[in-house]
């Protein structure tokens, strides 16, 4: 039946990560974009003025749409990775083809709708299938996201993705921020909007990277835990781009 689609604590010392990873940027706050790989030589990117390519990612129940939402009021141009990626699989005709030759024609409904509760069933189980789907639309998803950064203008964009990280997209950017949250705030977040079941949320905590691992990629960190003040650590983040990007 073709169903229409639904819509470990913190790590030790996670605060003192994350006033470290200020002090630091503040300590450089002149010098400019840091030396990861990106997406643009940065001649180029001089000569062109683009603006910063930056990411925000998290674990479930993190909370980085409501982070990335405290952006957007700031007038910062917001790529959701997950709508990007809704519509290029319902719409891209090249996308759906492909789609179709690995999962066949059962993974799209009679309508052209992309069949998710479908898929999702096939690919619970299976992790060489989930992968493999991945590979056709993560790349898909990362052209769309270049050709629309390129489009914008300003002193960053903020790509908001689950598996920046793991898909090697953090490879396009010029910052990560990672935002993390206490693992009881999270489970308690994720139940109250997809009434799963803690061990059900737990699983998918234990398919993603963990907090540690991700911090490791991070240039910048912001607690989203119900006691901290996000707004005060995205006026932060966004004063320290902000002035990098005149300085290029």
């Amino acid at each position: 039946m073709c169903e229409a689609p639904s819509d470990s604590e913190l790590p030790t010392l996670a605060t003192a990560v994350a006033l470290r990873a200020l002090h630091i940027n503040t300590t450089n706050a002149a010098a400019g974009p840091p030396k990861t790989t990106t997406s643009y030589n940065d001649m180029d990117k001089k000569k062109a003025n683009l603006p910063f390519a930056v990411g925000i990612t998290g674990g479930i129940g993190a909370g980085k749409t409501y982070v990335a939402q405290y952006f957007k009021q700031l007038g910062i141009a917001v790529y959701s990775a997950d709508e990007a990626a809704k519509n290029l699989i319902n719409n891209n005709l090249d996308l759906k083809k492909s789609i179709i030759q690995l999962l066949g024609a059962d993974a799209y409904c009679a309508d052209g709708r992309y069949n998710s509760p479908w898929v999702s069933q096939q690919i619970f189980t299976n992790p060489a299938l989930l992968t493999c789907l991945n590979m056709l639309v993560h790349p898909a998803v990362l052209r769309d996201a270049l050709a629309w950064h390129n489009r914008q203008t300003g002193a960053y964009t903020l790509r908001e993705a689950a598996l920046l990280v793991q898909s090697g997209h953090v490879a396009h950017l010029d910052y990560l921020i990672v935002v993390v949250a206490p693992q009881t705030e999270r489970i308690a977040r994720v139940q109250a909007r997809s009434g799963l079941s803690v061990g059900q949320i737990e699983a998918r905590m234990a398919a993603q990277l963990s907090d540690k691992e991700m911090i490791t990629h991070a240039d910048f960190m912001i607690n989203n835990s119900n006691t901290a003040s996000v707004e005060e650590q995205v006026q932060y983040i966004h004063k320290v781009l902000t002035a990098r990007h005149r300085l290029t």
